[in-house]
């Protein structure tokens, strides 16, 4: 008996030997679930999407700042972030009255500035898209008001009254019946939405030029824009077809400008009639002012220039002169780990990292660089080219196929995506409003223990 108590002793011991000796394997996730930010560290460059020249001085949003500057000299005296970079859009349009500024930072807020000193702009106030009710795009000042517009309606400022409740908004002028706006394609009262007329940009003439009280308009069509004149009941005067998007219409002294990507229209102002049409070459234009007569402040993705328009004394005419380039319209870019090639339509640049960029004659094909799919370890990523409303082809989304899913992901607030490029495993998206990451995370195991519990209705 106790021999065979023995051997099962012997037994168990030798069982639990090779047990202690056989290799156990425990799964363990190791997928990095912390949240991760994207950090700017250096960047150059924007575009200049409004100019104001007031007296003495020429004021010029420039990404997300704005720029005081000589309009003799076109050298900067001062600038103010409107917001910090990367935490809000461009300032994407301005008003300026004295002393004061009213900028937008698109999508993101009203930016109030005080400019009373030339080389130190300052931020007095901000109110966010939040507070306004609206996405704010634009900024207009008309019966002593500031008004903020763009998706969602028209606010105006001094009481945060909205306007035209989740409708689209343009710019605000100031009519015989009050205050009125584009919407769409339309013109609309505020107070009670009458329909006074049709054009997607509205400003006011200056006194003793066209119409008396009337108005310059563009109205934007699929294959380009009508820009003319309207009488102070919004009747057409005049038109003229510019077969471009125009960015901006603008009267300046006599003439009208009308501000597209590669050329800008204008024409002088006879009676009620648009007469003598001339076109100025400017790659990247996106808005003009007078500083004095025959002589105009230009900016737009290019960078920003002076504009001599006639000949006088021994300087020639047509010519730009105070040039100041900087990066802008960026669509493709490539490094070696230590310069970065960008550039587009515009020119291209080359940026040593950490230093300053410089134009260079070095190119790339736009098409071939912007690779449309990439592929990692885990799927595969596809940009999905639609048409807009205007017929031509975009793209809306980006297709992910993993695991044998097909998903579809959208940028935010109706962008379009500009770029797909896999880093690191992880496919980055560049679109219109920044960069969003997109990972691979599989499912936390669960737990042997939970995954036996049984659930409150099977228990049930």
């Amino acid at each position: 008996m106790r021999g065979e108590w023995a051997a099962r002793l012997l037994a168990a011991a030798a069982l639990a030997w090779c047990a202690a000796c056989t290799p156990q394997y425990v799964k363990e996730d190791r997928t990095d679930r912390r949240p991760r930010e994207l950090q700017v560290v250096q960047h150059s460059g924007g575009t200049h999407h409004v100019t104001v020249v007031d007296g003495p001085r020429w004021v010029q949003t420039f990404g997300n700042e704005l720029l005081v500057i000589d309009v003799t000299t076109g050298r900067e005296l001062g600038r103010a972030e409107g917001v910090p970079f990367g935490e809000g859009g461009a300032l994407t349009d301005l008003v300026v009255e004295g002393d004061r500024a009213w900028a937008v930072s698109d999508r993101t807020a009203l930016v109030e500035l005080d400019i009373s000193e030339n080389a130190d702009p300052r931020v007095s106030a901000t109110v966010t898209a939040d507070e306004l009710g609206i996405e704010p795009r634009l900024v207009s000042r008309a019966g002593g008001e500031t008004w903020v517009s763009g998706p969602g309606g028209v606010v105006r400022l001094s009481d945060r009254k909205v306007f035209l409740k989740g409708k689209p908004a343009g710019r605000v002028v100031q009519t015989p019946a009050g205050p009125a706006c584009t919407s769409g394609r339309r013109i609309l009262m505020l107070e009670d939405e009458r329909y006074l007329g049709a054009a997607t940009q509205l400003a006011p003439l200056p006194s003793g030029v066209g119409p008396p009280g009337g108005y310059v308009f563009a109205l934007q069509g699929n294959n380009g824009a009508s820009v003319g004149m309207m009488t102070g009941a919004f009747a057409e005067t005049s038109h003229r077809a510019v077969p471009a998007l125009v960015r901006r219409v603008r009267v300046l002294g006599d003439r009208v400008f009308a501000v597209t990507d590669r050329i800008i229209h204008t024409w002088r102002i006879q009676g009620l009639e648009l007469v003598e049409p001339e076109e100025i070459p400017l790659r990247g234009g996106r808005d003009i002012a007078q500083i004095r007569p025959n002589h105009y402040a230009v900016a737009g993705s290019f960078g920003r220039a002076m504009y001599r328009h006639r000949a006088e004394e021994r300087r020639d005419g047509d010519t730009f002169y105070n040039v100041e380039r900087s990066p802008g319209l960026l669509e493709v870019a490539m490094t070696d780990g230590r310069r970065i090639l960008a550039g587009g339509r515009e020119g291209f640049w080359l940026w040593r990292i950490g230093g300053t960029p410089e134009i260079t004659d070095k190119t790339t094909d736009l098409v071939s660089a912007n690779d449309p799919e990439c592929a990692a370890s885990w799927g595969t990523a596809k940009l999905l080219r639609e048409k807009d409303e205007s017929g031509n082809k975009v793209a809306k989304a980006v297709e992910f196929r993993h695991g044998g899913m097909v998903e579809r992901w959208e940028p935010p607030a109706g962008g379009l995506v500009t770029a797909i490029e896999l880093v690191d495993g992880d496919v980055w998206v560049g679109h219109d409003f920044g960069v969003d990451v997109v990972r691979r995370v599989d499912p936390a195991p669960v737990p042997a223990s939970a995954a036996a519990a049984p659930t409150a209705g099977a228990a049930a």
